[in-house]
């Protein structure tokens, strides 16, 4: 029960991770899904990847 338990928890976090970047890219002024996307709009690509590379890195397999 305990490795459904704890494997269902590990695909919804994923899931809530991605939403709420998605959120604030369409009504925040901050946070790092806001930051990706002005990055995106200005064509700065170092801050894009940096945004990508926070972003990813607690998708990361332990």
């Amino acid at each position: 029960m305990l490795p459904a338990i704890l494997s269902g928890f590990r695909v919804t976090t994923s899931i809530a991770i991605v939403l709420l970047v998605a959120a604030e890219m369409i009504g925040a002024e901050r946070g790092i899904g806001a930051f990706v996307l002005l990055a995106g709009n200005l064509y700065d690509t170092d801050n894009l990847l940096a945004g990508i590379v926070v972003l990813s890195v607690p998708g990361l397999p332990v």
